[in-house]
């Protein structure tokens, strides 16, 4: 039994709790306990069990006993897939998931737009060198770059590994692409 809680526990699944021969899952709340990885939490921590947002990428405000939605402002923060950050984040909505924003300036940069060190690719800052080096790779901004095969690949065109496809000048999985 120690050998599978430990490999439980090495995968990243949560263990269970047993009072007497049963056994009481992780998350679950048993005569007025609550089971958090493998031990029995009473008292005030029982609520650990019963603050659980229903969808992953949503937050759960303990003081105010309700669900945050994804992107949804709470005060001086705001839920984002699942953890409070600042306000700011939910704030600065773009348009466009591959766009970015530039707080410094305070507008939207689209996509292959460069501001005095940085572009935005895909909605991610990177340095404005390596866009450089990505556009020139390409000739058209629906293919992509296979780095390892040093290679452009088509839209709609399968990787070299065979895992994944080109789809409008992003990597997805090859069931994406129809």
């Amino acid at each position: 039994l120690a050998v599978m809680a430990s490999t439980a526990s090495a995968r990243g699944m949560d263990q269970p709790c047993y009072s007497g021969d049963l056994m009481i899952r992780h998350g679950k709340i048993h005569e007025n306990k609550c089971c958090w990885n493998g031990r029995m939490l009473s008292g005030d921590r029982v609520a650990k069990c019963q603050n659980k947002p229903s969808n992953p990428n949503d937050c759960f405000a303990p003081r105010q006993k309700k669900e945050i939605k994804h992107g949804e402002i709470m005060g001086k923060n705001c839920c984002w897939q699942g953890i409070f950050l600042s306000k700011a984040k939910c704030e600065t909505q773009v348009s466009h998931p591959d766009n970015c924003y530039a707080a410094k300036l305070g507008k939207e940069i689209k996509h292959g737009e460069q501001t005095p060190k940085f572009c935005c690719w895909y909605g991610q800052w990177l340095h404005k060198d390596k866009c450089e080096n990505i556009k020139a790779r390409v000739s058209h901004p629906d293919n992509c770059y296979a780095p390892k095969v040093k290679k452009e690949i088509m839209h709609g065109e399968i990787g070299p590994l065979g895992n994944s496809c080109c789809w409008y000048g992003k990597w997805v999985s090859k069931s994406n692409c129809s």
